[in-house]
């Protein structure tokens, strides 16, 4: 019958929306839990915003976490679950940042304003990074002509920052 495919095709999307393909063992977290009690509500109703977010950063090798809204709804990808080890995981996913990782500041983050549907921020993506270990550790320890300070300098000459001193 036609029209079953349709049906089933739609009921399965329900329970697992696009934007969560490819989201390993995140993407299958996310789309368990019962979101209607956190202020982004269920999954059909989130924010274009926040599903084209979720759907990057669940896609990205470099551990990521989205912290949404005022309350600072904490979703994040497995690279992330893996930073934060069984202490935090998988309980973290879709609480309160304030409440579920108060140790977040010991961790080396960049962070990314996240604009909502109407282009106001909604939120931010930080993206931990370990510059000694995992990015170009060895140059740097190793002597190489890359340091950390001259990636800082070319990171704000980038973003036009060039005249703001760094460390």
């Amino acid at each position: 019958m036609p029209g079953s495919r349709t049906t089933q095709s739609k009921a399965v999307e329900s329970l697992y929306p696009p934007f969560l393909d490819g989201g390993g063992e995140a993407g299958r977290l996310i789309a368990g839990i019962d979101w209607t009690a956190t202020p982004l509500g269920p999954l059909a109703q989130w924010p274009a915003s926040v599903k084209h977010t979720v759907a990057l950063l669940l896609r990205s090798p470099v551990p990521m976490v989205l912290v949404w809204g005022a309350e600072g709804i904490m979703i994040y990808n497995d690279a992330y679950a893996r930073v934060v080890g069984s202490r935090h995981h998988p309980s973290a996913m879709g609480s309160k940042c304030r409440e579920s990782w108060p140790e977040i500041a010991c961790l080396n983050l960049a962070y990314s304003p996240v604009l909502d549907d109407d282009g106001r921020p909604g939120g931010v993506i930080a993206i931990v990074s370990e510059p000694t270990e995992a990015v170009g550790g060895a140059e740097w320890a190793g002597g190489g002509s890359r340091t950390p300070q001259a990636d800082v300098r070319t990171g704000a000459q980038l973003h036009g920052d060039a005249e703001r001193p760094h460390a």
